[in-house]
């Protein structure tokens, strides 16, 4: 595991990028939720309800994009050990 590690065969970004995601959505809702009481006297509260609504949809969809990249990088390694592991057919 630390041979791995060191060589950046485990990579550990994408445990990052999960806490990240989790500190940040709770940080963007709190923020919301801490702004929610002037949207209530405003009259266009139903764009506020959507602009939150979307930013939390772009946030995620922000990180899924992101962590793609990771998991086609580990399945790729998957599919390369596999590979390398398999009988030879004749």
């Amino acid at each position: 595991m630390l041979r791995d590690f060191l060589r950046f065969r485990y990579l550990i970004t994408p445990c990052l990028l999960e806490i990240l995601f989790w500190v940040g959505l709770i940080i963007y809702f709190i923020n919301m939720m801490s702004n929610f009481k002037f949207m209530i006297s405003e009259k266009h509260i139903w764009q506020d309800i959507l602009k939150f609504g979307g930013g939390l949809i772009g946030y995620r969809v922000l990180f899924e994009f992101i962590m793609v990249i990771f998991r086609i990088q580990k399945d790729l390694a998957e599919i390369k050990h596999t590979i390398q592991h398999a009988p030879e057919k004749q």
